[in-house]
């Protein structure tokens, strides 16, 4: 008798039942950046701003986000120049602004050129990205 060798189980979504709608696994949220040196000077440490829009596919704001929702990470530094970390979120006047203080890690300073960040925001199952820059000059 020949040995029948047992295929893995696969899993398969639970069906739908009927009149109830099938909730995604994540959506997308929608993200757009600007930045500004407005007070940040190469050589020194004060924050750079990056505002921040967020909101859901429908173009509904995205209210009560924290710094634990937005990640910025440096892809792109002037010569020389440092990562960042966030220091301080600002909910906008606006429903779905907000305001990022970024600095350099650690005791770095600001260096002359050009900074492209990444930019990444999480809600529960929700995410988006962007990118944005500044010259810092």
């Amino acid at each position: 008798m020949a040995s029948r060798t047992k295929r893995p189980a696969t899993k398969r979504p639970a069906p739908v039942k009927p009149g109830k709608i099938a909730r995604p696994i994540s959506s997308r949220l929608i993200v757009v950046a600007e930045s500004e040196d407005t007070i940040a000077d190469p050589g020194d440490r004060d924050p750079c701003y990056i505002t921040v829009s967020v909101t859901e596919e429908d173009g509904s704001p995205v209210t009560g986000l924290t710094k634990a929702n937005f990640k910025v990470d440096a892809m792109i530094v002037g010569p020389g120049g440092a990562l960042v970390n966030i220091v301080q979120v600002t909910a906008g006047r606006l429903p779905g602004f907000y305001l990022l203080h970024v600095v350099p890690i650690r005791r770095e300073t600001w260096k002359k050129g050009w900074y492209i960040w990444a930019i990444a925001v999480a809600r529960r199952r929700q995410q988006g990205q962007t990118l944005t820059k500044v010259l810092l000059d």
